[in-house]
């Protein structure tokens, strides 16, 4: 017999079958072989995908929202198919995507929030899409692309808008703070000195123009030491006691020792709540363990907002909060 057959008594496969299918697997692609299919999820999420670009194509608000749920509903797993979806998405789509992305965690959804942030230049979409990411770490380098069109925000965007893009700048780890700090300083002594929005943030306890620079002071506090010099350079340079004010606190927010007491002063004697407020905050990165005896007096301070109650109608001490979180973060203990 010129090909004998194995497994004798068992099940009798011929050799030369054996062969041709051994030659048969190494003439197979390895990327073939190793290419995972798509999972249940994100096959569903395809075909969800088709199925909201089809109710938004006949204008069907509420099945389209009905899909986003189920597309958010499916977590990560949603996110192949919305990437596959933004280079020919619409307008329509794009309002879409950042609700779904919005509710969905992780540094792959936020990497696809500013992608659609820098796709369109109308701020209908710009503006949902840069306050989505929010607070989110950004942990991987933006493109030069993405961070031109984050500077154009910040110099010429609404107000909350280059605040929130700002913060993303600051935040982006691999990117250098030196090249990002003149805008964002210019911004900011812009909106003292001309704001461009009075329009008060729902839900906040601060003055419309304290909410609105406290977006920038937030990106001092990022940027350190490398954003010191230039702000001290614009308080030497500053007239107006409005501006010297603020400038302050940016150094403060940076952790400059040299104006602690200054600002202890302002927070002690100016009579802006809402100034007050954030000066607490900036006043203890300032003067750091140093500020805890001012901070605990501060626990029963009586300034009550005017922006903003509880629930129940009763006022809010919004100094006694700043205060509670200044002293949690000084001595790691939660805040109450």
């Amino acid at each position: 017999m010129l090909f004998p057959h194995f497994n004798h008594g068992l099940i009798q496969i011929p050799f030369i079958v054996i062969l041709s299918n051994l030659l048969l697997f190494f003439s197979i692609p390895h990327t073939a072989l190793c290419q995972a299919p798509a999972s249940p999820s994100e096959f569903d999420a395809k075909q969800m995908m088709a199925r909201l670009r089809s109710a938004l194509e006949r204008e069907d608000t509420i099945l389209a929202n009905q899909i986003g749920h189920e597309l958010q509903a499916l977590g990560k797993a949603a996110l192949p198919a919305i990437q596959d979806g933004l280079p020919t998405c619409n307008p329509a789509e794009a309002k879409h995507f950042t609700r779904i992305l919005g509710g969905i965690d992780g540094s792959e959804s936020t990497q696809l929030l500013i992608q659609l942030a820098c796709l369109f230049p109308d701020s209908s979409i710009v503006t949902p899409a840069i306050n989505a990411v929010g607070n989110r770490p950004i942990d991987f380098n933006l493109t030069a692309n993405q961070f031109e069109r984050l500077l154009t925000e910040v110099r010429k965007g609404p107000a909350f808008t280059a605040g929130a893009a700002a913060q993303i700048l600051t935040r982006s780890p691999r990117n250098e703070k030196i090249d990002i700090v003149r805008p964002i300083l210019e911004r900011f002594m812009a909106e003292i000195g001309q704001p461009t929005t009075s329009e008060k943030f729902h839900g906040s306890y601060l003055s419309p123009q304290a909410y609105r620079l406290n977006l920038f002071l937030r990106t001092f506090a990022d940027m350190r030491d490398q954003a010191i010099p230039e702000i001290k350079d614009a308080l030497q340079r500053a007239t107006a006691h409005e501006t010297k004010k603020w400038l302050a606190l940016a150094l403060g927010m940076c952790g400059d020792k040299s104006v602690a007491q200054d600002i202890r002063s302002l927070i002690e004697n100016d009579p802006d709540t809402s100034f007050r407020v954030v000066a607490v905050r900036a006043y203890a990165r300032s003067d750091g363990e140093n500020a805890v005896p001012l901070l605990q007096t501060l626990l029963t301070d009586n300034s009550q907002s005017e922006y903003d109650r509880m629930p129940d109608g009763s006022p809010v001490y919004p100094i006694r909060i700043a205060a509670r979180s200044e002293l949690a973060r000084l001595t790691n203990a939660p805040a109450r």
